[in-house]
């Protein structure tokens, strides 16, 4: 009972001193204000919306595959009969083109919201007749202007056909456009993107900020010589625990005051729950946020502990930074990896959920790449529990071996230790 005791009294001097200092009250101002301001200026700017219409005047714009839009599907629903037939259009499009009937526009949505690859061209019976296109998102890979464009030429292709057209009439012709509205089959996936973006910076800015938080906390005591009245009191262990616990509350803190702020913000000043362009708000449900959390803990506690070991290496806080080398390469180049990783399934159109399989099931990635997977439902529930379980185990891995290293080195002065010393001391206890 005495050792829990230990550890919780560590643990509330260092909360207790962490949400005291500067830094913690700058950084809350500017959250406060970034959310705040993003909640205020965002529905606001373009005037919302569900759609965007485009109407205005072609001006003989030469319809070309453009590179990358080689995988592109039109899923057409042809009801014009100005234009060409089902058989006409699959065959003026220079991309895989299929036709199908109004009843089937259901089908249609589904696809186009399982690939951003997709997308559903439908054409309508009125004079001039109008075009909408409907995408999965705003980050969708499918060629609207393009298909728009061939649908212009063909329209014209049209009128002059069934008209003896003079030469000032086809001019005439050739300036008409035909009205197009472009839509999402899934506004929310921008949106979700957007927020899990954001939410994986701010996991890393925390988890970075307050493991590091720990390994100056640690060299401030051995510098300061303060670990030698600690040390009688507690043991090294305890006192590592007690610190990551209370550094680690403070984080959560400051995460969960985040996200209350911004559901708040967005209820107060959002009402509809739609931003500019059509985008909603993004779907974190109370499950997700939970995941979220866990992550959070999990990711703090594993790089925390590798921070601490940088911590015990150094007498002197000059001497910290340099320590603190491959713990920060470690952390940036998880951040980066999970970053790139979900920004790139997302550009290319996918849903991502390979790149999302891998980046979860690698434990120092993991905790970063879980907002933006959580929101995009990328991963599979079983995925999820392998990555939890595999981060877990390593977390134990690593705080044995940083306990071991801490008890070793806590107590030593002089130069910085490298690690080949740190193995020495640690197999001589």
């Amino acid at each position: 009972m005495n050792q829990f005791k230990q550890i919780f009294t560590v643990a509330g001097f260092t909360f207790r001193d962490a949400v005291r200092k500067k830094s913690f009250m700058i950084t809350n101002i500017i959250y406060i204000v970034v959310i705040l301001g993003a909640c205020i200026l965002l529905p606001r700017l373009g005037g919302g919306g569900t759609g965007m219409e485009i109407t205005g005047m072609s001006e003989g714009v030469s319809v070309t595959e453009g590179a990358g839009f080689s995988t592109a599907v039109c899923l057409i629903i042809n009801e014009s009969e100005e234009l060409a037939g089902d058989a006409g259009l699959t065959a003026v499009f220079p991309y895989t083109s299929q036709s199908y009937d109004p009843a089937q526009r259901e089908e249609c949505l589904k696809l186009v919201k399982s690939d951003g690859s997709y997308g559903l061209v439908e054409i309508s019976a009125d004079d001039p007749p109008q075009v909408t296109v409907t995408t999965k998102d705003m980050m969708s890979s499918f060629p609207v202007s393009l298909v728009w464009e061939t649908l212009n030429t063909t329209y014209r292709a049209y009128q002059f056909g069934q008209l003896g057209y003079d030469h000032a009439q086809a001019a005439e012709v050739l300036q008409s456009a035909l009205p197009l509205v472009t839509e999402m089959a899934d506004p929310q996936g921008m949106s979700n993107y957007i927020a899990g973006m954001a939410l994986m910076l701010l996991m890393f800015m925390t988890i970075y900020v307050y493991g590091y938080g720990v390994a100056m906390s640690v060299a401030t005591e051995k510098s300061t010589r303060v670990m030698e009245t600690l040390i009688v009191s507690a043991k090294p262990p305890r006192i590592l625990l007690g610190k990551c616990i209370g550094m680690g509350l403070v984080g959560l803190l400051q995460l969960m005051g985040v996200l209350a702020l911004s559901a708040l913000g967005a209820k107060v000043f959002i009402p509809g729950g739609t931003f500019a362009g059509g985008i909603s708000l993004p779907g974190l449900t109370v499950g997700k946020a939970v995941l979220l959390v866990a992550y959070f803990l999990m990711g703090y506690a594993l790089f925390s502990m590798i921070n601490s070991m940088c911590g015990a290496m150094v007498s002197k806080m000059e001497d910290l930074q340099s320590a603190m080398m491959p713990a920060a390469l470690i952390s940036v180049f998880s951040f980066y990896g999970g970053f790139y990783v979900t920004m790139g399934a997302t550009m290319m159109g996918g849903n991502g959920a390979g790149a999302g399989r891998v980046i979860m099931l690698i434990p120092f990635t993991a905790p970063f790449a879980a907002p933006n997977v959580l929101l995009s439902d990328s991963v599979s529930p079983r995925t999820l529990t392998a990555s939890i379980a595999i981060l877990l185990v390593t977390i134990v891995l690593v705080s044995f071996i940083s306990g071991r290293v801490y008890s070793a080195s806590v107590l030593h002065y002089g130069s910085r230790l490298r690690f080949a010393d740190v193995k020495r001391m640690v197999r001589g206890k």
